[in-house]
């Protein structure tokens, strides 16, 4: 029976049942086994990979396990409840559990790049199967960090908020507030926060970071400078345009003096900074900027790295906002085909572009290629992310205006209801891109003739922008001002 096939396993084998009682009942990689043998008894890489094959053979003709896919072994789940409750060698199987997780800390170390996802994935599962508790030492709380960002980068911002949560209050209570792996933890809170356009929960917690690592590092530490990109690109989302573009300018400064320009921090800088350059409609010096590290970038990291295409997609919004929609348009197909290519169509990153592509496409009159793209994309998005989210925001508004031009306001209607409520959620009355939404919905009640309706979304958002004099952090871009002028004259006008 199962119990006596066990008992006569050899050594390897056992040790290799004993890692797999400890882990997730899904496909165990080869090159997992193989790191796990070499740590545990101060092998090299050849006896660690002969160990390891003899391990898995053993199990696969005992009938306790099953190759699949790319080489991983299965360990039948029942299979591994006997080890896990017959074991009587306690000591071994707890040290190969904390060093399976030495391992997977340092191969998570790579989910910073979505790229290496694929080959990451089943090592995900197991790392989720042994945080899936209580974090009980900090290598545990480190791994859920590196599962915080695999979550993160593929647009699982919630799943990535709940385990930073996690990991944050596990290194709160080992170190205390101003600890190096406290700060670390809260940054990636504020990340996940920030990600879901909750910007002012974000803010508090980037600029906590900004300062505890200001004192704990010095002004010039790399991790200080990256806690303050972080806060500036935060300020940037709450509409500090002219602090974040300060402040990246100085982070920059001090980049390039220490790392040069060709370092990878460094073009996070530059390109940071042209995208608040612009935003501040200095166009001419953002457009340096932007074209300056997308060069850089395709040169060092090639053109459908994700760097790279997060450069091109933010000069195509800036050659849109400068007047050169086809060139524009050109940047954005090209970014949307490669991220389609290497994110997929269901990823944020891809949502956002398909949004600002559509955008130039609505400008240049591809009306029915507006609507094709943003059709899926937004319900990809509202999947992703949940209806109050910016880019699902901008989507439905973005299809709300593809209908309205192709004289379609019913349709329209309820997307600029969707956008403008989410939008309101998320950044309050007075927003941008709220009072954007706000002028499309009132345009499109007043086409439906629901002249009651638009004087009330118009007297809830435009009313102030006409009536008042805006302070300069609120004025508002002048195409919008005019559009909420020619709103008061089409609502004051009687109705025919």
């Amino acid at each position: 029976d199962e119990h006596a096939q066990i008992d006569q396993a050899l050594a390897e084998a056992l040790d290799f049942l004993r890692l797999a009682a400890s882990l997730a009942v899904a496909p165990i990689p080869p090159k997992l086994v193989v790191q796990v043998f070499a740590r545990l008894d101060g092998l090299d890489d050849p006896r660690a990979l002969a160990r390891a094959r003899l391990a898995l053979l053993q199990t696969e003709r005992a009938s306790l396990s099953q190759k699949k896919d790319e080489g991983n072994a299965l360990v039948h789940a029942l299979v591994s409840r006997v080890v896990r409750f017959r074991d009587p060698h306690l000591h071994r199987r707890e040290q190969i559990l904390m060093i399976a997780l030495e391992v997977l800390r340092s191969t998570l170390v790579a989910a910073a790049d979505i790229r290496a996802h694929t080959e990451l994935a089943p090592y995900v599962v197991h790392a989720r199967q042994l945080v899936g508790g209580e974090l009980g030492d900090p290598v545990m709380a480190s791994v859920a960090g590196w599962i915080a960002r695999f979550d993160y980068e593929r647009g699982n911002y919630i799943e990535s908020e709940s385990l930073a949560r996690r990991r944050l209050a596990a290194c709160t209570a080992w170190w205390g507030e101003l600890h190096a792996e406290t700060l670390l933890a809260k940054g990636d809170l504020a990340r996940a926060l920030q990600a879901q356009g909750r910007t002012q929960q974000a803010r508090v917690l980037a600029e906590e970071v900004a300062e505890g690592r200001g004192n704990l590092l010095g002004a010039e530490h790399p991790d200080t400078l990256t806690a303050l990109n972080n806060l500036a690109g935060i300020l940037h989302a709450t509409g500090e345009l002219r602090r974040a573009a300060e402040t990246h300018l100085r982070v920059l400064e001090i980049r390039r003096r220490i790392l040069g320009p060709d370092h990878e921090h460094t073009l996070f800088s530059v390109n940071n900074l042209g995208t608040a350059l612009a935003a501040l409609g200095d166009h001419q010096e953002a457009r340096g900027c932007l074209e300056e590290v997308l060069e850089s970038r395709t040169r060092l990291l090639g053109a459908s790295h994700p760097d790279t295409l997060s450069s091109r997609a933010s000069l195509g919004q800036l050659l849109f906002e400068m007047g050169d929609k086809d060139a524009a348009l050109h940047e954005l197909r090209e970014t949307y085909r490669l991220r389609v290519q290497t994110l997929k169509e269901t990823h944020p990153s891809t949502a956002f572009t398909a949004a600002s592509l559509a955008r130039a496409l609505i400008a240049t009159g591809h009306l029915e290629e507006a609507e094709t793209l943003l059709r899926p994309a937004l319900h990809h998005c509202r999947d992703a992310l949940g209806g109050s989210h910016p880019t699902c925001c901008l989507l439905a508004n973005n299809l709300g205006k593809s209908l309205a031009k192709q004289a379609r306001p019913a349709e329209a209607r309820p997307l600029y209801e969707e956008a403008l409520e989410g939008q309101t959620q998320i950044a309050g009355a007075r927003d941008q891109f709220t009072m954007k939404f706000a002028a499309n919905l009132t345009e499109t009640l007043l086409a439906l003739g629901d002249n009651e309706r638009a004087n009330l979304i118009f007297e809830q958002y435009l009313r102030w922008l006409v009536a008042e004099s805006p302070p300069a952090d609120q004025r508002p871009e002048r195409e919008l001002l005019e559009q909420a002028i020619t709103l008061q004259k089409a609502i004051q006008q009687p109705q025919s």
